[in-house]
C-alpha cells in the first residue's frame, strides 16, 4: 500500500509541476494508485507460498482500487464546486455515490454469502451464483445511478473478507483443508 501511495504522490507532483490544474493530476494519481500493485507481492519460494502471495496481491489491488475510487469520488465534489453548484449538491452527490455503492456491495455480499451457505457446495453452482450476483450488482448500481466499479469492488471485498471468511465457507479463496470452494479444482 505504501508503494502505491508513493507512486500516486509522484504522479500527482509531476503533473502539478507541469502546470495542470489540481483536479487532473488528482484523478490521474488515483488511477496510478489503482494500477500499482505492491512489488513485494511478486516473489516468494514454493508453490503454496506463491498462491498465498497471489491471493494477497489480488486483495491489495482491490483495496488500491477501492481507495482510488474514494479519491475520485471526493474529487467529484471539487468539480461540483468549480461549476458553481450549491453546497448541498457538491457534498451530497459524492456522498451518495460512495455510501450507496458501498452499501449495495455490502448488502449483495451478505446475501450471496447467506445463499452460498444454504445451497449445495458444487463449484458450478457457486460460480453461477457469483456470476448472477455480479450481474445483479451492475444492474442495481446502474438503476440507482451509483458507481458500478465501486459497487463491484465493495461486493468483492465484502464477499471475500466478510464476517464468515474465517469459517469453512464456499466463498473463501484459501479455504482450510476439507472445505470445498467455488474456485477449487
Amino acid at each position: 500500500m505504501g508503494e502505491s501511495l508513493a507512486a500516486s504522490g509522484l504522479v500527482f507532483a509531476a503533473l502539478h509541476l507541469l502546470g495542470f490544474p489540481p483536479l487532473q493530476p488528482g484523478i490521474t494519481a488515483a488511477i496510478a494508485m489503482a494500477t500499482s500493485p505492491d512489488r513485494r507481492a511478486a516473489g516468494g519460494p514454493g508453490r503454496a507460498r506463491r498462491a498465498e502471495v497471489a491471493g494477497r496481491a489480488f486483495t491489495l489491488v482491490a483495496l488500491n482500487s477501492l481507495v482510488a475510487s474514494v479519491i475520485v469520488t471526493m474529487l467529484t465534489a471539487s468539480v461540483h464546486y468549480e461549476v458553481k453548484l450549491d453546497l448541498d449538491t457538491a457534498v451530497l452527490h459524492p456522498l451518495y455515490l460512495f455510501a450507496g455503492s458501498l452499501a449495495l456491495g455490502g448488502a449483495l455480499a451478505a446475501l450471496a454469502r447467506g445463499i452460498a451457505g444454504l445451497v449445495e457446495r458444487s463449484p458450478e453452482l457457486h460460480f453461477t451464483l457469483l456470476a448472477g450476483f455480479v450481474v445483479a450488482a451492475v444492474g442495481l448500481a446502474q438503476a440507482g445511478k451509483l458507481s458500478v466499479i465501486l459497487s463491484l469492488l465493495a461486493f468483492g471485498l465484502f464477499a471475500r473478507n466478510g464476517a464468515a471468511a474465517t469459517t469453512c465457507s464456499p466463498w473463501t479463496w484459501a479455504a482450510p483443508r476439507g472445505c470445498s470452494t467455488w474456485c477449487s479444482s
